[in-house]
């Protein structure tokens, strides 16, 4: 009695190629949404590409969670002054100790979640509401100078 081996089916590439494509959407798709970029207009990325740094080996500063590697290099004095001509002090307090709003100052937050912040601070759990920023209202540069600020309080 013989045993026949039965023929090994052939890969379907073709389904492996589109399930291979779905999974690197969702991979791309879940960096951009945790890196705070949600709702970023091309503009903005060219924008922000034009605006980054040089790589420097002996400086490996690099903020975890900043969008796209751009480095949080604001100005502190300039932040302040923003802080509060944009009436965050209003909520946050003037040394960022919350009140109305919460604390943002000492709070560990990383600069690309407080930009997600800025520019989405929807936050469904709770009545109170912050305005969203848009890039024409509170340029990068300013949100780097109020996150420098904030930063700078002990």
């Amino acid at each position: 009695m013989s045993i026949s081996k039965k023929a090994r089916p052939k890969p379907n590439w073709a389904a492996f190629t589109i399930s291979l494509a779905v999974s690197l959407a969702i991979v791309i798709l879940l960096f951009v949404s945790l890196s705070g970029w949600s709702g970023a207009s091309s503009e903005t990325l060219a924008k922000a590409a034009g605006s980054l740094p040089t790589h420097n080996h002996a400086d490996h500063t690099h903020a975890a969670g900043s969008p796209v590697g751009i480095l949080p290099e604001g100005n502190a004095t300039a932040g302040e002054h923003f802080y509060f001509h944009q009436g965050c002090a209003g909520c946050h307090g003037d040394q960022g100790e919350g009140g109305y709003g919460p604390e943002i100052a000492r709070t560990g937050l990383l600069f690309g979640q407080f930009l997600n912040q800025v520019r989405n601070p929807a936050n469904p759990s709770s009545t109170r509401s912050m305005t969203a920023y848009t890039p024409g209202e509170l340029s990068m540069a300013e949100v780097k100078d109020i996150y420098a600020f904030l930063k700078s309080l002990k």
